[in-house]
This record gives structure tokens, sequence and C-alpha cells, in this order.
């Protein structure tokens, strides 16, 4: 009844103009991430894409900002050390695939990103699109 409606993606803006940093994951996996200095704006949209003829009714659409240090030695430790939200889009309905710009100004990221064996510093950009009787739409 309430299938998949909308495919959603994050988009950082100017992404290929951005040095990057090499990271290994806890699966010993590697990831490319970009590189923000403290000072450095968070800008970029998110991107609705729509499934043919569909729409969708929604609570509204907001971005949320977070850094977390997560500790994973003796028992898997979270803490919060960074939490904003941006209301991008009040209640509403979206009847065809839509981009939204999004703004994180004058942030500071006190502290770097860090991947260890026991420990990971990172910074987490999230939109939700908060639905009535359905899940909401979650993209991180």
């Amino acid at each position: 009844m309430f299938g998949k409606k909308a495919d959603v993606d994050l988009l950082l803006d100017n992404l290929e103009d951005r040095p990057k940093q090499v990271f290994k994951d806890h699966n010993n996996k590697e990831i490319s991430l970009p590189i923000y200095k403290p000072d450095d704006d968070i800008t970029g949209t998110i991107r609705i894409d729509l499934r043919r003829g569909k729409r969708l009714e929604h609570q509204g659409i907001k971005i949320e900002l977070f850094g977390k240090i997560e500790i994973s030695h003796e028992r898997n430790q979270t803490s919060e050390f960074l939490s904003m939200s941006r209301e991008i889009e009040p209640q509403g309905v979206i009847s065809e695939s839509t981009s939204i710009p999004f703004s994180f100004n004058k942030v500071e990221k006190q502290f770097e990103t860090y991947i260890g064996r026991f420990a990971r510093l990172k910074y987490i950009l999230k939109a939700t699109i908060g639905r009535n009787l359905a899940s909401n739409i979650v993209r991180e």
C-alpha cells in the first residue's frame, strides 16, 4: 500500500573541486571523503526523484548535521558533540521530481574526522521527509 514512492539523494556542492582524504572503514575498505576546513560552509541539494505518476504527501522536509564520536572498545558508546537542524520545506505535496538546496553556514567543525580501530569521529548529514501514515523517508 505504501510502496516506495521516491528516491532521495544528498548531493554536496563542489565535490569535484574539494580535496579528499582516503580512510579505511571498520571493514578495512578504503573510502574517499571530502575535506572541509573548520570555517567552510556545507552546502548542497536534496534531490527527490518520484516514481512515474506518483505524488508524495509529506509533513515537512528537514536536513540535519550531526557530529558523533563512536567508541567500540568495551561497550558501544556514542556521544553527539554537534546537532543542527534546518526545516527546508513546509508540509505539502510533491507532484514531480525536485531538488531543494540546503546550507549550513559558519558551522564550527571543531574536530577532524577520525576512523580508528576502536573509535570513530564523524560528521553526518541526514535528510528526512516526514510522512503521516507511512515511514519517514531518510537519507544519510
